[in-house]
């Protein structure tokens, strides 16, 4: 199993349980699949998943590895 808190240090348990749900482990394949594309995602298995996750979703895209 590989270790998204170390990729995704900036998320909540949640969201990180969340984007493991779905396979996603690094900030390069959530720019692959898309932000937009990975919130439908969560919000199909988890309706209660807050609008405000779109945008850090957006953020962790973004941000350049380092």
């Amino acid at each position: 199993m590989s270790k998204p808190k170390q990729t995704f240090a900036s998320l909540d348990a949640t969201t990180l349980a969340w984007l493991e749900e779905l396979g996603i482990t690094s900030a390069v394949e959530l720019r692959v699949l898309g932000p937009s594309v990975v919130y439908q995602m969560i919000r199909e298995i988890h309706p209660e998943a807050p609008m405000h996750l779109l945008g850090t979703l957006r953020s962790v895209a973004r941000k350049p590895r380092g």
